[in-house]
């Protein structure tokens, strides 16, 4: 059973990615409209933004479970920044849009980013 400290962290986590973000727009609505290809591009020494919304799902992902009570939970290095060929580089079609959600299976395009 959460405490509701737990619950109400809970919450805001998941707020941050969908909607109802304290901060102002989530994640969620942050990428909404980006296409495949913009999603992919790279500014020399950056990530580009589906690395970094999957590395933000990672860490979602962590934190949420560490919330939950699993001491055990990592998160390896290919969670936290996976190459663009996990990403779905180059498969997604133009005009896709990037999707944002359930802390333990993010998406793009239809692929599957952790």
């Amino acid at each position: 059973m959460m405490t509701p400290e737990i619950e109400h962290l809970t919450i805001l986590i998941t707020r941050s990615y969908d909607k109802g973000a304290w901060h102002g727009p989530s994640v969620k609505q942050s990428i909404e409209g980006i296409t495949t290809e913009e999603a992919h591009k790279r500014i020399p020494g950056t990530h580009s933004i589906i690395e970094l919304v999957a590395h933000m799902a990672a860490w979602r992902t962590f934190v949420t479970r560490r919330l939950e009570g699993d001491a055990s939970y990592a998160v390896t290095d290919e969670m936290n920044f996976p190459g663009g060929h996990r990403l779905g580089k180059n498969r997604g079609r133009s005009g896709d849009t990037a999707h944002a959600h359930d802390g333990r299976t993010e998406r793009f395009s239809g692929q599957q980013i952790i």
